[in-house]
């Protein structure tokens, strides 16, 4: 309690987690609720009430704690399974059982020990040994929450059992490098930022677990790129307070607790600048909130009272999704933001948006993504969302696809689904910061495409697009997603006004092109509604065999003289809508 005593972050997370528990106290326990063909809603439910409440008992010794925890682990184990079918289920599930078994160990009943110890063997670990589970051999999150949900259940009930839990966890410490290979070199994490803190929060608790236990986590921490992916992460938040939501992220903050646990490991305290009241800072949510009980016991030894700005404006992760951002400051709402990606869409959770950007700058998001789409809304239409194969229905979908993200296509052709784009240079100085990205292996028609994005001393960002040695004549389209409203004003010309605020975007390019400013209305019954986001487009037909340039520069044009109407409250919304992607 000492930590929770002396400092104010602590205490508001400390907080949080003991309301959770109180809430749990009155509500009845869980029950087997499928959600199309997931149970996970239930898991994720149980593993957030009996790891406050497990964290509540620890810290106050009140039985009323434990006895609730005890009743929420009793009706899952009376569960008929836990979905094996979708083993993101058990492991969840599974997390939630070894925490309140190994917490609550010295006050549960005999009889809840062994129905607990019973349902682990049946629910959890009988699936790893009957049925073929691939998420092994994955390199997505699914390996890192699977891996650690049956890795804490073995070292819970070891004892019991030590040469099958043995296996277990040797098995998960085998197959867990496969995922952690992705965050090489620099932390970007290919999923994005909403998946990363899905997955490393379960390999976190896996590490730290096993540290606890074994001594060591043998050397999973260590792995290249895993700890600077603290990094990337606080790349992603903008200073506005929502996030660089490419592939399935949506566009809300992303603080996330396990944060506390890099600070901790790296030393660097500036990763959590923004976790603690600082402008863009967390408004006491998190991503994740069902594991906030680690983030408290994380922060307890840390140094939170001197945590400094981070002192870093550009960041620039390589991988398997590179990513390049810019970020002007760390103090105001109103600090310029900047982000590009590469990347393929044959990833998981990712979207046909290689070379797409977003553009913050005075609390206005000029250039936005929409972000994901919530799965059961497409799944419950039998679309086929998790093919990543070039006919796949999931780019059928207006969120996913090319032309609902800020890059450039081929009119009525999506991007190819299993090239990727690739960012080629990066630029850093105070007068020249952005990069180049090489969508060639996106756009097949021509033998070379690139985006150059570059921000100058003031912050005003343009971007050129170079076409090389198209085989036939094509339409190319140029889109962009913004919040503001969009106004042409010339025939190169386009304003865009929002919340009193004006940036004015001149086009050029090499042939003839029109300009169009159509309303982000998805096509089709089953995606989702867009409300106030307008595409700016440009169209252009191409010639054969000639090198084709379309340049789009963006210049602040504040009519007010009062910068920042949102100053102090955050940033208010443009015209009177919700925005849809959020």
């Amino acid at each position: 309690m000492a930590a929770v005593e002396k400092s104010p972050a602590v205490k508001r997370m400390h907080d949080a987690v003991m309301d959770c528990a109180d809430a749990s106290l009155t509500k009845p326990p869980v029950t087997r609720q499928m959600i199309g063909i997931r149970l996970l809603e239930t898991s994720r439910e149980s593993l957030k009430r009996v790891f406050a409440l497990s964290y509540a008992y620890r810290m106050t010794g009140n039985m009323r704690y434990a006895g609730r925890a005890e009743q929420e682990m009793l009706a899952c184990c009376a569960f008929s399974d836990w979905n094996p079918s979708h083993f993101l289920d058990v492991a969840e599930m599974a997390v939630s059982m070894s925490i309140g078994y190994d917490w609550l160990y010295d006050v549960l009943s005999p009889d809840t020990r062994e129905k607990v110890e019973k349902a682990l063997f049946e629910k959890a670990f009988r699936p790893l040994e009957t049925d073929v589970q691939p998420w092994y051999e994955w390199t997505s999150n699914w390996n890192s929450v699977c891996n650690a949900g049956v890795t804490l259940a073995a070292l819970a009930v070891y004892e019991c059992a030590p040469e099958q839990c043995g296996r277990i966890i040797s098995r998960s410490l085998e197959s867990n490098r496969k995922a952690l290979s992705v965050y090489a070199p620099d932390g970007a994490y290919p999923e994005g930022a909403m998946y990363w803190g899905y997955g490393s929060s379960f390999e976190i608790m896996m590490m730290a677990a096993l540290e606890s236990v074994c001594g060591t986590d043998f050397g999973l921490a260590g792995s290249p790129g895993f700890l600077k992916s603290g990094y990337f992460l606080q790349a992603m938040l903008t200073p506005g307070g929502g996030s660089f939501n490419y592939s399935d992220a949506s566009y809300a903050n992303i603080s996330n607790p396990m944060v506390f646990w890099i600070a901790g490991k790296t030393g660097d305290t500036s990763l959590l600048y923004n976790l603690l009241g600082y402008p863009g800072c967390n408004d006491g949510s998190f991503l994740e909130d069902r594991t906030l009980p680690f983030a408290v016991i994380s922060a307890s030894g840390l140094d939170l009272e001197h945590v400094s700005p981070p002192v870093w404006n550009t960041w620039y992760g390589r991988g398997e999704t590179p990513v390049f951002v810019y970020r002007s400051g760390w103090e105001s709402f109103e600090d310029t933001y900047f982000g590009i990606k590469g990347g393929t869409p044959s990833s998981g959770h990712a979207h046909m948006d290689g070379g797409s950007f977003i553009y913050e700058r005075d609390s206005v998001r000029w250039a936005l993504d929409l972000g994901m789409q919530d799965y059961g809304s497409l799944e419950k239409y039998g679309l086929d969302i998790w093919n990543l194969g070039q006919d796949s229905d999931r780019w059928k979908v207006f969120r996913y696809g090319n032309t609902g993200h800020n890059t450039v296509s081929v009119m009525n052709a999506m991007h190819c689904a299993s090239g990727r784009a690739e960012i080629v240079d990066t630029m850093t100085s105070v007068s020249e910061k952005g990069a180049v990205v090489d969508l060639s292996g996106l756009l097949p028609q021509f033998g070379r495409v690139t985006r150059k994005a570059v921000l100058d001393a003031e912050d005003n960002l343009c971007l050129e697009d170079v076409f090389e040695n198209g085989g036939s004549r094509q339409t190319v389209v140029w889109i962009m997603n913004t919040e503001a409203v969009p106004e042409i004003v010339s025939d190169d010309a386009v304003r865009l006004t929002c919340r009193g605020h004006e940036m004015s975007v001149k086009f050029r390019a090499t042939s003839p092109f029109s300009l169009k400013i159509l309303p982000a209305d998805p096509p089709a019954e089953y995606d989702a509604p867009n409300p106030g986001v307008m595409q700016v487009c440009l169209v252009m037909d191409t010639r054969v065999r000639k090198t084709e340039k379309i340049k789009v520069c963006f210049q602040n044009a504040d009519r007010d003289s009062v910068r920042g109407a949102s100053s102090g409250t955050g940033p208010a919304r443009c015209r009177d809508h919700d925005r849809g992607h959020e």
